[in-house]
């Protein structure tokens, strides 16, 4: 896992991709509780993805640029990827409409 001198937190969650850029975590209310997601993103030729961990088990996280227009913690982990340089600013992503470009 890569990280950045700006983002002083460490994961809450386990990662298992040592490819992954840890963007620094997130807290949502969301049905009646506060739930904590650790923000990721994946940037390579193979794969070009945000990831939202909120829990340790495989499954538990939610992906995918084309979800960051209406998932919060996506759009999120979007706009903390393009500000530390992962994704570049010139890739379009779903927002107010706009088409993802990649």
């Amino acid at each position: 896992m890569n990280t950045f001198t700006a983002v002083k937190e460490k994961p809450v969650y386990e990662h298992d991709c040592d490819e992954c850029w840890y963007l620094g975590s997130y807290e949502k209310w969301q049905d009646g509780k506060t739930v904590l997601y650790d923000l990721y993103a994946h940037w390579d030729e193979g794969q070009k993805t945000v990831i939202a961990r909120y829990g340790s088990d495989g499954p538990d996280y939610l992906s995918g640029l084309p979800f960051a227009s209406h998932e919060e913690v996506l759009r999120v982990a979007v706009e903390r990827a393009i500000q530390y340089g992962v994704i570049p600013e010139t890739v379009g992503w779903p927002r107010s409409g706009h088409v993802l470009v990649l």
